[in-house]
């Protein structure tokens, strides 16, 4: 509400939270694309990007009630478009290099936390939590334990994350 002057914006930029961290990893593959010296094929994806982005924008801005939503998911595609061209590249240049499918599993986990934190927080009004502080410290909290699971699938547990590599 402080930033961007509307109570409607709130759930578009909670799903935009995970957005740095896609574009963090495009900007790797262009690094790693550029250090092997391929510097059209960033231009090219982020092109492409581009196009599907706005293409997604035009079209979902449209939809009444559905506009902030409709700029952080167009956001999404061009950073998601942009990285998968990347990936696709470098994975063709080096097989092996890019491990897709085992980003894609930890994207999809990384991503259903911040699908799964609304319902999370009706469950807290739910069960008898009105305070929004406490509400906010338990989404808090879920998120925290969250990435804390994500953290011992990834590095020390067996779980099914391991297959993919």
């Amino acid at each position: 509400m402080l930033i961007v002057g509307s109570q409607e914006a709130t759930e578009a930029i909670r799903y935009m939270s995970f957005a740095p961290l896609i574009a963090g990893m495009r900007e790797l593959t262009t690094t790693i694309l550029w250090a092997a010296d391929q510097k059209k094929a960033p231009l090219v994806g982020l092109l492409v990007g581009l196009i599907c982005s706005a293409i997604a924008a035009y079209h979902l801005t449209a939809i009444p009630g559905f506009g902030y939503a409709g700029v952080a998911i167009s956001a999404f595609i061009l950073e998601i478009t942009s990285l998968l061209w990347n990936a696709l590249i470098i994975q063709k240049r080096c097989k092996g290099a890019f491990p897709v499918m085992t980003l894609l599993a930890y994207l999809t986990f990384l991503a259903s936390i911040g699908f799964l934190n609304v319902p999370f927080e009706n469950f807290l009004f739910y069960i008898g939590i009105e305070s929004r502080t406490m509400q906010s410290l338990g989404s808090m909290l879920f998120f925290i334990g969250c990435i804390a699971l994500f953290l011992l699938l990834r590095f020390w547990g067996r779980g099914s994350f391991r297959r993919y590599r």
